[in-house]
């Protein structure tokens, strides 16, 4: 088991407007819109459509409130290991 998900995590639940994640090509292959961070249950399972993605490496851009009005985008990128 493990990391079964990919989400934020931090000293303190903030809210977070849109995480998505990409592809080695650049198609989008997960939005989320309106959570909060440190809740595993909101982040991303390693799918698309319904099916397991393939190992690799995958891009993600998360825009997440530091404070009313305030956010900043995080990029970075998450490798999934079957």
């Amino acid at each position: 088991m493990g990391n079964d998900r990919f989400t934020v995590f931090g000293p303190e639940p903030l809210p977070v407007r849109r995480m998505l994640i990409f592809d080695r090509w650049g198609d989008l292959v997960y939005e989320s819109r309106d959570f909060f961070s440190n809740q595993p249950e909101s982040g991303w399972d390693g799918t698309f459509r319904y099916k397991k993605v393939l190992p690799g490496v995958y891009v993600f851009l998360i825009e997440i409130e530091l404070t009313p009005g305030r956010t900043e985008v995080l990029r970075g990128d998450v490798t999934v290991l079957r």
